[in-house]
């Protein structure tokens, strides 16, 4: 390839010194391998006598040939550049609290493959996962089936979440099965915005405007101090009742909901937008999120839903899993 370089820097200066110096070599070194190139091809390319006189019809073609390929290698090498760049980087994986176990389990799936790629996770909202991987600052997203972008591709459904509401025994009547419009009357606790699916998500955005008190937190330590005072009911989707403190007078009971429990998918960019490694990478977490859920019952109810999952998750708080379940049957 550096025999065309020399060849077609001299007939675009018509000077074999400028074009040795363009060309990075001595003069010598240019004309050594100017001929190398005809003794290759078997025929002359260059006029010369002590100096240059012009290219052969040979050399015309030669040269003509001789840019497409050097444009052509200068293009691959660009493209390998930034192949090279973004395999070095991270594959980020973005997930609603829900999916934090998911992802775990998913990361370990890759970790035990061949590949050398490396994972960024990180706990954010159904909307910042659909920015983040449309603007390419996230690869892969855990997130609601209700809130996917249609830009974005459903690599694999997971499983359904129950909400429950909880509160502390005498808050409200043991046989109460608890909608959405019967929670319009009572203090909540609730998880910040992002975490639950739209209806649920538009319900507490509607129900805050109310003169009825509504707290958010992140935490659901604060939730279960709350609780605690005997005055507050708490909507928490599944994921969250293994980190509560059960105790024999906590209350809980799933949500009666009047629409499909929120569903939750991996979604990623069209994977005709990766390559490579990642590519291979993204196609491993898509097969083990199948896998994951090709064993597992989606629409299971009541506390079996919670168990379900959590058993299939491997969780290691699954002994304080059970007690909530025992409460909530």
């Amino acid at each position: 390839m550096k025999h065309f370089e020399y060849l077609v820097a001299v007939a675009k200066h018509g000077h074999f010194g400028k074009a040795a110096d363009e060309c990075c070599v001595t003069q010598p070194t240019l004309s050594i391998g100017i001929k190398e190139l005809e003794r290759q091809f078997g025929f002359e390319l260059i006029r010369r006598q002590r100096r240059y006189l012009g290219l052969t019809g040979e050399g015309e073609i030669v040269v003509n040939y001789a840019r497409n390929l050097l444009f052509l290698r200068g293009k691959m090498d660009g493209a390998l550049a930034q192949f090279r760049e973004k395999s070095n980087m991270p594959l980020v994986f973005g997930t609603v609290p829900s999916g934090v176990e998911m992802v775990a389990r998913l990361s370990t799936k890759l970790s035990q493959s061949h590949l050398s790629c490396s994972l960024q996770s990180k706990t954010v909202t159904c909307t910042d996962i659909t920015r983040d991987i449309l603007a390419c600052d996230m690869d892969v997203g855990i997130t609601y089936l209700d809130q996917v972008h249609g830009d974005l591709e459903v690599l694999a459904h997971l499983f359904d979440e129950q909400i429950y509401v909880v509160a502390q025994r005498g808050v409200v009547p043991d046989n109460f099965n608890p909608t959405l419009d019967d929670l319009a009357s009572l203090p909540l606790c609730h998880l910040p915005s992002g975490c639950y699916t739209g209806p649920i998500e538009a319900f507490l955005n509607a129900a805050s405007s109310n003169d009825v008190p509504r707290m958010s937190t992140e935490s659901v330590q604060i939730v279960m101090s709350h609780l605690r005072q005997g005055h507050w009911c708490a909507v928490l989707p599944a994921h969250a009742l293994s980190e509560l403190t059960v105790t024999k007078d906590l209350w809980v009971r799933p949500l009666q909901l009047t629409f499909r429990p929120p569903r939750l998918v991996v979604v990623s960019r069209q994977l005709s937008a990766f390559a490579g490694q990642e590519l291979e990478a993204i196609k491993m977490i898509r097969d083990a999120a199948m896998e994951f859920v090709s064993g597992v019952e989606c629409e299971l109810s009541e506390g079996g839903a919670v168990q379900a999952i959590f058993k299939a998750c491997e969780l290691a708080r699954a002994s304080r899993t059970n007690n909530v379940i025992d409460n909530i049957n």
